[in-house]
């Protein structure tokens, strides 16, 4: 949005409308960035500057949400703009976003977002019953102390690499439960 068209009585006075901040050190309108001429975007380019909502009018542009303050916790604020969903990144590629644990959670929402699809039937995060089962793997302990190696479900296969390792490596075993899978939320990646 240019400032050029804010429109002071109906839009928040901190997003100028638009309904997103910038993540820079002033929270300045996301417009104003989005404005930039090629060459001077390059912050917003590398991901370093992103948009977020606007934290005074919930993302809604209105200047009525961001002075909306009733006190009342049971207030529906019908007449008030909803705040839109969170917004999931259809391009999710790793170089679009600010660091890692940005990834992560715009993956994870998607994830989540594909759950609650009607027709969603994989057994990750969905309905479907994954049995839990207990298994025994067994392994190589190439020295003693040392992590474990080359492991394996058979015994016979753990038998038959002892020989690949030097001499006093040993057989370990481990008892292993599988359950189900389950999506890992955005608010267990940010803590």
């Amino acid at each position: 949005m240019s400032y050029a068209s804010f429109d002071q009585a109906n839009d928040c006075p901190r997003c100028y409308g638009d309904g997103k901040i910038a993540t820079d050190d002033d929270g300045s309108p996301w417009g104003a960035w989005e404005e930039l001429p090629p060459g001077s975007d390059f912050a917003v380019r590398l991901g370093i500057v992103r948009p977020i909502d606007c934290p005074d009018c919930g993302g809604t542009g209105s200047r009525a949400a961001a002075e909306h303050d009733c006190g009342d916790p049971n207030c529906s604020g019908l007449a008030l703009p909803k705040k839109p969903e969170p917004e999931i990144p259809n391009d999710l590629d790793p170089d679009h976003f600010e660091d890692q644990d940005a990834y992560a959670i715009a993956v994870q929402m998607q994830a989540i977002a594909d759950v609650d699809r009607p027709d969603f039937d994989c057994a990750i995060g969905g309905t479907a019953p994954d049995e839990t089962r207990v298994e025994i793997e067994y392994a190589t302990e190439p020295m003693r102390g040392s992590s474990a190696a080359y492991i394996t479900d058979d015994l016979y296969n753990a038998v038959e690499s002892l020989t690949d390792f030097c001499q006093g490596a040993r057989i370990v075993k481990r008892q292993v439960t599988y359950g189900a899978w389950e999506y890992v939320t955005p608010e267990e990646i940010k803590s």
